[in-house]
């Protein structure tokens, strides 16, 4: 079984292949956001945490949003029956462009993990964080759930 995230934005609209295989990607927190082989926030970093204001929520949900119109299943995990939601954290600037990005909780196939990065990657430019929000950069952590239907 897998942990529950300890803190969810709204929902994130079902994304689906034409195939009924399905994602749920949950907007979850994370309080380290460093980059990949770092252990430390600059003090302009910001963690996106829902629940943080109604401008961060706004924010969050318009980030899923955009990152479900990205997700693919990959059609050989799909044929190998592979199943399993990878963890990504991922920092970016104010314009969205991805500054770290690493899986922070790996699925049991490693085919998933890299389609994981791939939603993320594909998704850039992130949408442009609000000028009403403070912080340079913004760190993020999220749950790419592949399951078959």
């Amino acid at each position: 079984p897998e942990p529950e995230p300890e803190k969810q934005a709204e929902p994130a609209p079902d994304m689906a292949s034409t195939d009924k295989a399905t994602t749920q990607a949950q907007t979850t927190t994370s309080a380290e956001t460093a980059r990949e082989g770092e252990t430390q926030e600059s003090a302009s970093d910001v963690s996106l945490q829902a629940g943080q204001s109604d401008r961060t929520d706004e924010y969050l949900t318009r980030l899923n949003r955009h990152l479900a119109r990205h997700y693919d299943y990959p059609r050989r995990a799909k044929r190998l029956n592979q199943e399993g939601t990878p963890e990504v954290r991922f920092r970016f600037n104010r314009d969205g462009e991805l500054v770290s990005l690493s899986i922070t909780a790996p699925s049991d196939y490693p085919l998933l993990d890299e389609a994981a990065k791939d939603i993320i990657r594909d998704a850039e430019p992130l949408p442009a964080v609000p000028e009403d929000m403070e912080g340079q950069t913004f760190g993020f952590t999220i749950p790419i759930r592949f399951q078959l239907q």
